[in-house]
């Protein structure tokens, strides 16, 4: 006779914790019922805590070692504990071994699975910010072709005087922005190569599907924003 079939073990009702005398016949009915090596984590959390993680590990150990149903094998620095085979018939260490390096494999590929999606995640995360540094940049051009404009507008040829310390604001405030635009363009173009290598897709026509207002040359330099074309002209 071999191993019996593997089984599936329903939810524990809510209750009491399980000790003593009465969690050790629930732990040999579970591993009886599965009949397939698990550590003492695999216990407690297919068990969903019906007796303390820190029992379950106590009381396999001592049901192991009091030859109480449960044998304990270790496996590198795993230890695995299994329902006595005897009641079952001659069970091969080889379909033992086999079924550990089958849950070490489950268990690594739900590691991997895990970590990808985390990668995917903050991959999603990334692009959204991206677009949003864009637009801010976008936007601020567009806030420093106003203050050109109204710079423009106060120059001493339209007949109204300007002071000098009103002309150096002006000046000041029109250098801060375009040394802020120069810094958000530059981020704002960085994220655009950085969208269209992810996205696999022309640098160009990424800006196009942004909205990006580029000029007519071949140098894709970023002159304005669909949205704020009237405030840029």
């Amino acid at each position: 006779a071999g191993c019996l079939p593997l089984s599936t073990m329903s939810k524990a009702a809510k209750g009491p914790k399980l000790t003593g005398e009465e969690a050790k016949a629930r732990i040999l009915e579970y591993m009886v019922a599965q009949n397939r090596p698990y550590s003492v984590q695999n216990v407690f959390d297919n068990l969903h805590g019906i007796i303390v993680k820190s029992q379950v590990q106590s009381l396999m150990e001592q049901m192991a070692k009091n030859n109480e149903g449960l044998v304990m094998k270790a496996y590198g620095a795993q230890k695995v504990f299994l329902a006595d085979q005897t009641r079952f018939g001659a069970c091969d260490d080889n379909e033992v071994a086999e079924l550990v390096a089958r849950v070490e494999a489950a268990e690594a590929q739900v590691a991997r699975v895990d970590a990808d999606a985390k990668r995917a995640k903050h991959a999603d995360a990334a692009r959204k910010q991206d677009v949003e540094l864009a637009a801010q940049a976008v936007m601020l051009r567009a806030r420093v072709a106003e203050l050109e404009h109204e710079f423009a507008s106060k120059k001493p040829s339209t007949g109204k005087v300007v002071t000098p310390a009103e002309l150096k604001l002006l000046r000041d405030g029109l250098e801060e922005a375009r040394g802020a635009w120069d810094r958000f363009r530059r981020i704002g173009l960085s994220m655009v190569s950085d969208l269209a290598e992810r996205m696999q897709k022309p640098k160009r026509e990424v800006m196009e599907e942004l909205g990006f207002e580029t000029d007519d040359g071949s140098s894709g330099e970023v002159c304005g924003w669909k949205p704020f074309v009237s405030a840029c002209s």
